[in-house]
């Protein structure tokens, strides 16, 4: 019986296993783009200690970097979280979870 299941789960498998590369890729993805971010970072604090651009210059820039770091590392927590999910739940989140349900209590 297991052969018969193992040929009739076989697609599924293969989807899930392509599903997962992808994930994989994604995240891979965000990870170049968070390291690109904090290089890109680091460059603009030289060059303000090197005194090659101002302090709004630095303001406005720094800002804007600092958005994109952080609408990707939400990107990454979203993904990651998802694969939690998909795996039966991080116990972290669990944790979490109780507690919230507890404060409700409590209230």
């Amino acid at each position: 019986m297991l052969i018969v299941d193992d040929l009739l789960l076989a697609p599924f498998k293969g989807l899930l296993w392509v599903f997962q590369k992808i994930q994989r890729a994604a995240e891979d993805e965000l990870e170049g783009r968070k390291q690109r971010l904090r290089s890109e970072l680091t460059e603009l604090y030289m060059q303000l200690d090197t005194g090659r651009i101002t302090e709004e210059e630095f303001d406005s820039r720094e800002h804007a970097l600092l958005e994109q770091l952080d609408r990707v590392e939400k990107q990454h927590r979203d993904i990651v979280r998802d694969e939690g999910e998909e795996a039966g739940g991080d116990e972290e989140e669990q944790g979490e979870q109780a507690e919230s349900e507890d404060e409700r209590k409590a209230a």
